[in-house]
C-alpha cells in the first residue's frame, strides 16, 4: 500500500535507493540455499546459449534482412563481442564466483518505492527468482538503470551509460553487500554490465529475427529497434570502460 514504481530512474538520488533494494536483496537472501530453489527458466541470463541460438536463427533468417541495415549493425556489434560471452560463466567454472540466489530481472520497474519518503519498499515479479550468478542480477541493474534515454527510445544515438547514475547505484548497493562480496565479485562487475547489455540486445534482436514470438512489439521492426538501443548502449559502455573501473575502484575501496 502507498507505494509507486518507475520505468526509469529519474535522478542520483533514486539511483542509490535502487541500488540499496538490490543489495538488500541479495542481502536477505544470502544465507538461502540456492540448491532448494526450482530453476523456474532453465537457460534464463546464459549468455553463451542465446549467442548458440541466434546463429542458428541468423543462418535461417538471412535471407529476409541481409540488406536491412539496422540489423547488419546488430550483427556486426554481436560478431566484434561474441567472444566475451563465456566470461562470467567461465569465471564461475574456475571458481571466482559461485551460485546463489538472484532476482533474475532488477530493473527499477520491478521495485516498489514509498509514496511518502521515496525509500524503496518492495522488490516485485519474483517469477524469476532462482539460483544464479548475482552478476547477472549487477549487470543487469545498471544496464537498464543507467541508460537515461530508456529501453524504447527510438533515437538510439541518444543513448549513453551514465556514470553519475552508476556511481549512486553502485554506492546503494555496497551499502548493503560490500561484506558479502568477494575479490572475484568486485573483480567482474564491469564485466557483468557489458555482458548483460549484450545479452539482451542478443535477446530483443533474435525476437526481431524470429517474428517477435517472445517480447511484446507494437510495430514490425519494433524488438530490432530495442535491440540497436542495447548495442549503442554496449558502445557507449566499452567506450568508457575506463571511468566505469575507476567508478568501481573507488566504491570498493
Amino acid at each position: 500500500d502507498r507505494t509507486i514504481s518507475f520505468e526509469a530512474v529519474q535522478n542520483g538520488l533514486q539511483a542509490e535507493k535502487a541500488g540499496r533494494a538490490l543489495g538488500r536483496f541479495h542481502q536477505l537472501t544470502s544465507n538461502l540455499d540456492p540448491g532448494l530453489l526450482h530453476d523456474t527458466l532453465p537457460g534464463f541470463h546464459h549468455t553463451p546459449g542465446y549467442l548458440q541460438r541466434y546463429d542458428q536463427v541468423r543462418q535461417a533468417a538471412e535471407g529476409d534482412h541481409a540488406l536491412d541495415t539496422l540489423s547488419e549493425y546488430c550483427a556486426d556489434v554481436i560478431s566484434a563481442n561474441r567472444e566475451t560471452a563465456d566470461i562470467l560463466e567461465d569465471a564461475h567454472r574456475a571458481g571466482q564466483l559461485r551460485i546463489r540466489t538472484i532476482h533474475g530481472d532488477p530493473k527499477i520497474s520491478n521495485m516498489l518505492f514509498s509514496a511518502e519518503s521515496g525509500d524503496p519498499v518492495s522488490m516485485v515479479d519474483l517469477d524469476t527468482v532462482k539460483p544464479g550468478l548475482i552478476q547477472y542480477d549487477i549487470g543487469d541493474f545498471f544496464r537498464s538503470s543507467c541508460n537515461p534515454a530508456g529501453e524504447e527510445t527510438t533515437d538510439p544515438e541518444a543513448v549513453r551509460f551514465d556514470n553519475l547514475l552508476f556511481e549512486a547505484g553502485l554506492a546503494g548497493y555496497f551499502s548493503e553487500m560490500a561484506p558479502l562480496l568477494g575479490k572475484g565479485d568486485i573483480e567482474m562487475i564491469f564485466d557483468a554490465i557489458r555482458l548483460m547489455t549484450l545479452e539482451l540486445g542478443l535477446r530483443f534482436f533474435i525476437d526481431f529475427l524470429e517474428g517477435d514470438i517472445y517480447f511484446k512489439a507494437q510495430h514490425q521492426t519494433h524488438n530490432l529497434m530495442r535491440a540497436t538501443v542495447q548495442f549503442k548502449l554496449l558502445e557507449s559502455i566499452l567506450e568508457g570502460e575506463r571511468e566505469i573501473r575507476a567508478v568501481i575502484d573507488r566504491i570498493a575501496g
